[in-house]
């Protein structure tokens, strides 16, 4: 059933009057439209963030490396300043690389805090790369071959960025229906920043924000892959793996099937309807519409969706059958992202 089609016949259903919003879009931004604007919308998918862990401390190796490479010393401090506060724990210092050309830049942190809990078995060397290519992970990954110790890719950030006719409502309409998979944290709003559970946490999450690029305005779906899934892919330093995986596994596009939703609710409260008169009389009218403005307010995200059925006693194990996928919708928005040559 389609959104369109699904909100028309709740709003009939909760009778009379029931403001029901299906999936926080309105009437002007509904499902038709939203797919045609990510049919004639522009997008692309590339690597935005990379960490990568050194067993054995090579700063003067890499620092020599880099500058070989184009880049140059923007800083050389302690890293309590740091935006990542984890990591201004761990490490003391942090050096900050910018290239001469290109907007890519490096933070290599090290000293390692002897007072923070994982000192021993923490790696020596941690390097964040800020829009990485491919020449540059080679070089990295050869030179710490060369001097025989070892690296592994920590953390992954694959940024998705859209444009379109209309990317307030598009925005609109893909927060309101994505699906991460497998999450277990509640979604929130920080700031003007959307997140699909909460990122610190698990093994994977993805953000949604508003961008200003070359004088223009995107948006732009970050998807974070953490050690955990990144060693269960077998992903590479180098990323020279990446078009391997499928980015269906992590998420995609669905909707709450309201009207079958509303019917079940109805279903629990038989017995209260029938005390009130029946679905016709004046009570029990008010009492179903009251319960559909409820679902329209409560369920107006997938992901908020999810995690308010999972705490419904009713609905713990069997919230999926309230939950259908938009099958048109994820057909067009992964066909026209081309991981295979998404780094460069």
């Amino acid at each position: 059933m389609s959104i369109s089609a699904a909100s028309s016949k709740v709003q009939k259903q909760s009778l009379q009057g029931a403001n029901v919003q299906i999936m926080g879009v309105s009437k002007a931004y509904n499902y038709i439209d939203c797919l045609q604007l990510l049919t004639i919308s522009t997008t692309s998918i590339s690597p935005d963030t990379i960490h990568l862990t050194i067993k054995t401390n090579i700063l003067e190796n890499l620092t020599a490396l880099l500058t070989a490479l184009g880049f140059k010393v923007t800083s050389d401090s302690f890293s309590e300043n740091c935006e990542f506060k984890r990591k201004s724990l761990r490490y003391n210092r942090v050096k900050k690389f910018k290239h001469t050309n290109f907007s890519t830049t490096i933070e290599l942190f090290y000293d390692k805090n002897i007072f923070f809990g994982d000192y021993y078995s923490a790696p020596e060397l941690l390097v964040q790369i800020q829009e990485p290519n491919i020449l540059l992970l080679i070089n990295i990954y050869d030179l710490v071959e060369f001097l025989e110790t070892s690296i592994n890719l920590s953390r992954l950030e694959l940024a998705i960025d859209i444009s379109s006719n209309d990317n307030y409502a598009l925005k609109k309409f893909i927060e309101g229906h994505l699906f991460l998979k497998y999450s277990r944290t509640n979604p929130f709003k920080f700031k003007t920043t959307w997140y699909a559970g909460d990122i610190r946490k698990p093994v994977r999450g993805i953000r949604c924000y508003s961008k200003s690029i070359n004088k223009g305005k995107i948006i732009r779906l970050e998807l974070v892959l953490k050690r955990p899934t990144i060693k269960r892919l077998g992903l590479s330093p180098t990323l020279s793996n990446l078009h391997n995986i499928s980015l269906e596994r992590f998420f995609d596009f669905r909707e709450v099937d309201t009207k079958k939703l509303l019917n079940s609710q109805l279903y629990i409260i038989r017995d209260q309807l029938k005390e009130k008169g029946g679905k016709d009389s004046i009570s029990g009218r008010i009492m179903i519409s009251t319960i559909g403005g409820l679902i329209g307010s409560k369920y107006d995200t997938v992901m908020k969706s999810v995690q308010a059925l999972k705490q419904c006693p009713h609905y713990k194990k069997s919230y999926g059958r309230f939950i259908g996928k938009l099958d048109e919708f994820n057909g067009i928005f992964f066909s026209k992202l081309d991981i295979k040559n998404c780094v460069e």
